[in-house]
């Protein structure tokens, strides 16, 4: 049982991370929150508030305990009196196992294909590349009516693969207004890394199609950990989308155009 618990809390927490930062159609106070939010957790290093998944007093003391042991294992850090958390590289790694998840190190070839020159024709004016590109599509690709999924299965696996890269702070993302695409881009962090990668031989863009479809279904290794993760991501992304702005910073999204090649 305890084994059962200490996965169920890597999930939580991993949860609470992937519903912080997966990509969400957000417009209004809720995007303004949103872009705040991500800043500080890639400023931050990773640092979210800490929600306990217990249902009782004493189930919440244990998963207290349990998360303090986390601490002393370097799974994760426990800051601000224990109000705030971050995974370290080694427990989000770890908690993405459990759930079957990619780690960052299976995300790389992905990191390295957004870096890739070889798809410059396929860039939007700002530098970024649309979900529908990383899926193999077409860059402004459309399918169904309203109320369908506006990309089929085969954009799942990106959403999946992006996330070790956004929460290691080496990728970006913005929405857009074609049938409600998202575009995705590398951080300052992000193109480093690439550059380094390409510059000792190791980036492999040309794996990235082996990799999105080797996630394309996820396979648990602890369902303890995945129905704590279903449920965080859940409830950190209802929580964005009724978010209130409580500040007057406002940032501003410059308009970004598809490539020229897919709209000639």
């Amino acid at each position: 049982m305890k084994n059962e618990k200490i996965e169920a809390l890597l999930g939580h927490v991993i949860g609470c991370e992937t519903g912080l930062l997966e990509p969400l159609p957000l417009t209004g106070d809720p995007q303004q929150v949103d872009l705040q939010t991500r800043d500080a957790h890639r400023e931050s290093g990773g640092r979210m508030p800490w929600t306990n998944p217990g249902d009782d007093a004493a189930s919440r003391k244990a998963y207290t305990r349990i998360r303090d042991q986390l601490a002393r294992d370097r799974q994760v850090e426990v800051t601000n009196g224990g109000k705030t958390v971050r995974l370290t590289p080694e427990g989000r790694d770890a908690a993405a196992r459990l759930c079957g998840l990619p780690t960052l190190e299976d995300a790389l070839p992905l990191l390295d294909f957004m870096a890739d020159p070889a798809n410059d024709a396929l860039r939007w004016t700002g530098g970024e590349l649309s979900e529908a590109t990383l899926a193999n599509l077409e860059p402004t690709h459309r399918e169904g009516t309203v109320g369908k999924c506006r990309l089929p299965d085969s954009f799942l696996p990106v959403v999946d693969c992006i996330l070790p890269l956004l929460a290691a702070g080496l990728a970006d993302w913005r929405p857009c207004g074609y049938s409600g695409l998202f575009l995705y881009s590398l951080t300052e962090a992000g193109r480093a890394l690439a550059e380094r990668r390409r510059a000792e031989g190791k980036a492999k863009p040309s794996a990235w199609p082996k990799v999105r479809r080797k996630f394309a279904k996820i396979k648990t290794r602890s369902p303890a950990a995945t129905d704590s993760y279903c449920d965080a991501s859940e409830a950190a992304k209802q929580a964005r989308e009724s978010a209130t702005l409580t500040n007057s910073i406002r940032q501003h999204l410059d308009p970004s155009d598809p490539p020229e090649a897919a709209t000639a």
